[in-house]
């Protein structure tokens, strides 16, 4: 940091010249937890909620019904991924449904994308999934998640970004 703003932060917290430590590199990321531990409720930012897209809520949660109606785009994170979900969950369980396809970029560990991609190639439909290697640090859980998918019968096309 350069001298001129450590000396304005330095002031701008009242601190003393024996409470700046300089260290010669990168601070430690996982002492940066500690952070999160402050009892100080006024630096916290007010949890976001994202909210069920309100068609959908219209609709009685038949996100076909809606699309049907309109298009549908879902914001997120102002919206809840949760409808991709149920839109997955209820192509699986539609029998009108013949095939589905999906980019799978990054996934939880105990991903519902994944679950209901398995559950629709088991239960007959052709399931087509694009699968990112290369996605931040997350390249073991994709090819994990790939060969879970393979064993359930889904299609798995590996994408590689540049």
């Amino acid at each position: 940091m350069p001298e001129q703003l450590r000396n304005f932060v330095q002031h701008a917290l009242s601190a003393a010249d024996d409470e700046v430590f300089l260290v010669d590199g990168v601070l430690a990321m996982n002492e940066l937890s500690q952070l999160t531990r402050l009892d100080r409720p006024d630096l916290e930012f007010t949890p976001y909620v994202p909210r069920h897209p309100e068609r959908v809520r219209e609709h009685g949660g038949d996100i076909f019904a809606a699309i049907r109606q309109k298009d549908l785009v879902v914001h997120h994170p102002y919206e809840s991924f949760d409808v991709v979900v149920q839109f997955l969950q209820q192509a699986t369980r539609d029998p009108d449904v013949v095939a589905i396809k999906q980019t799978l970029y990054r996934t939880s560990n105990n991903s519902p994308i994944v679950r209901a991609l398995a559950e629709a190639a088991e239960a007959g439909k052709s399931v087509t999934a694009l699968i990112e290697l290369k996605a931040r640090f997350d390249e073991e859980a994709n090819i994990r998640w790939a060969r879970d998918l393979e064993r359930a019968g889904v299609q798995v096309v590996y994408g590689f970004s540049s």
